[in-house]
């Protein structure tokens, strides 16, 4: 077709003497394809991306639900089932006559207490943080982690202050 391969202005004469890029036979046609092929799979990788981090935050979010369900000696279960998959020596102490420990971690420092609370919707208060400090100096511990699925209130970060004592949230060690 000789009107395709004839310049009719200024612009086609600049852009290759009257063939479009698309044509195969345009001679910055590769490169037309390839710059095409890169814009268009720009979005779809976005996409996949937050498809991905909309995936996991989902799962998270279940996963979360699914520990509030617990009673509190499950959640002391299941989180010592977290922490033995996660590498952690331990011994599960709770329940009735747990001296104020429900595990005990052994480290290469030594013995870390840990205190679950699994109370929904409710921050931990001073008490139990103070209660951990005595439980600690009765097993020789050398450190405390009080885990807790909604925070802690500002007493309870202001006794914890200065002493080997960690307060904790679950999620933490979910997203580890």
């Amino acid at each position: 077709d000789l009107t395709r391969r004839l310049p009719v202005n200024w612009f086609d004469r600049l852009l290759g003497g009257g063939l479009k890029i698309e044509d195969p036979k345009h001679p910055k046609h590769a490169a037309w394809e390839a710059y095409h092929a890169a814009i268009t799979a720009v979005p779809s990788k976005i996409i996949k991306l937050r498809q991905a981090a909309y995936s996991s935050k989902l799962k998270q979010m279940q996963e979360e639900a699914w520990w509030r369900t617990l009673s509190g000696q499950e959640f002391e279960r299941a989180f010592a089932e977290l922490l033995v998959r996660k590498g952690y020596k331990l011994r599960h102490t709770g329940g009735p006559g747990d001296q104020g420990a429900d595990l005990l971690l052994e480290t290469k420092k030594g013995t870390v207490i840990v205190q679950c609370k699994a109370y929904a919707n409710t921050k931990i208060g001073p008490a139990p943080v103070r209660d951990l400090c005595g439980s600690m100096l009765h097993h020789r511990a050398i450190e405390g982690w009080l885990v807790s699925l909604e925070g802690f209130s500002n007493a309870a970060h202001e006794f914890a202050h200065g002493k080997p004592i960690k307060l904790l949230l679950l999620n933490s060690f979910l997203r580890k």
